[in-house]
């Protein structure tokens, strides 16, 4: 009776050491299968944010770049650089503060130029 009660403790510690194990190897995996996944919506624009509440690793380039510090007043999406953002900012969101704003009059263009008026060319001194 001993015996087998031995045996079946044996058994269970071989049991919780195999799924310790497997454990490991599971974890593992999920965090290669999230870095993975990070790198592709970061290429994209987006991240993934953590819902447990602990802070994740800031936002990173999609190929191991500059960190994204910048972030658009606009849409919240992040940027490395200067030039990049204000890029985005001129291309996405300038029709909407154009909208938004009417222009000056100290601001605007000159008529154009019919094609039949030419400058005068001066006379050499």
């Amino acid at each position: 009776m001993a015996d087998r009660l031995i045996d079946s403790l044996r058994h269970l510690a071989r049991a919780k050491a195999a799924l310790k194990t497997r454990e490991r190897q599971m974890a593992t995996a999920e965090r290669r299968l999230i870095v993975r996944v990070e790198r592709l919506l970061s290429s994209a624009g987006y991240r993934l944010a953590p819902l447990n509440g602990l802070p994740a690793a800031g936002p990173v380039a999609a190929r191991g770049g500059a960190p994204k510090r910048l972030r658009c007043p606009e849409c919240g999406r992040r940027f490395s650089h200067r030039l990049h953002i204000a890029r985005h900012m001129s291309a996405k969101h300038r029709a909407a503060k154009a909208a938004g704003k009417p222009r000056s009059a100290s601001k605007s263009k000159p008529a154009p130029r019919s094609r039949t008026t030419r400058k005068r060319k001066r006379a050499p001194k």
